[in-house]
């Protein structure tokens, strides 16, 4: 796999992770009993999508 299809691939996970975060934010807004259980969920997607964004802009050799 080339770099740039690894940069490819990890903007897609990246990208996934944002719409996954949006999602589970619009069901913790609309419903109060799921919204304590989604808040540890979210703060980890959100801690990943932080260090694959460095990832992605670091790179890796």
């Amino acid at each position: 796999m080339s770099e740039e299809e690894i940069k490819r691939d990890l903007r897609k996970a990246l990208d996934n992770i944002d719409e996954a975060i949006y999602l589970l934010r619009e069901v913790a807004r609309s419903d109060e009993n799921y919204a304590e259980v989604l808040e540890d969920i979210l703060y980890h997607l959100e801690e990943a999508a932080d260090l694959l964004d460095s990832l992605i802009a670091k790179g890796v050799t």
